[in-house]
């Protein structure tokens, strides 16, 4: 479970810096989209599930949670049309008290979300080649990797992407 909780924390770093006011949300995304491609250069051809089983892969493990976290966000907060998110999911684990189990934080995601999402998005993501939906999602949340960075955009979802990281208006209109 190391990618999970690895993963958790690399992805809540840039998004807690940018709701801090400490970068801005084009940074955070920016420092993100870099951390994805690292992780996606470790992964190469591997499916998540290899690259999760390989604890010494550090960049492919850290990355790969953190793309699971992001697109795990994602799917809460449109399944509860913008009611919970991935914090409410560790809020509820806090009170339980120590849950070290996959199988625990699936659970949780499942309540907090009020319908069952874990199993089938992890389901969704471990046959396939790490990274292989990461830019449709970017591209669905308004994130744009151009030669000179990062530049967010309205999209379908750019109102979830504009909620994760404190931006109340896209850095770049168009």
């Amino acid at each position: 479970m190391a990618w999970l909780t690895e993963g958790l924390a690399t992805y809540y770093t840039e998004l807690a810096r940018a709701r801090s006011g400490r970068q801005t949300p084009r940074q955070a995304w920016q420092e993100l989209t870099k951390g994805f491609a690292r992780g996606q250069a470790a992964a190469g051809s591997r499916t998540m599930e290899e690259v999760v089983a390989r604890e010494h892969d550090f960049q492919g493990l850290y990355w790969s949670g953190a793309f699971f976290a992001l697109h795990l966000d994602v799917e809460l907060r449109r399944v509860t049309h913008g009611r919970a998110r991935l914090e409410d999911v560790l809020e509820l684990l806090a009170t339980r008290g120590p849950t070290a189990s996959l199988e625990d934080f699936g659970a949780a995601v499942d309540t907090v979300a009020g319908q069952p999402l874990f199993a089938a998005l992890l389901a969704r993501h471990l046959p396939v080649p790490a990274f292989s939906e990461l830019g449709p999602l970017l591209e669905t949340l308004g994130v744009r990797i151009d030669p000179g960075g990062v530049k967010l955009h309205a999209a379908p979802d750019s109102g979830l992407r504009e909620a994760m990281d404190g931006g109340r208006t896209p850095d770049d209109a168009e």
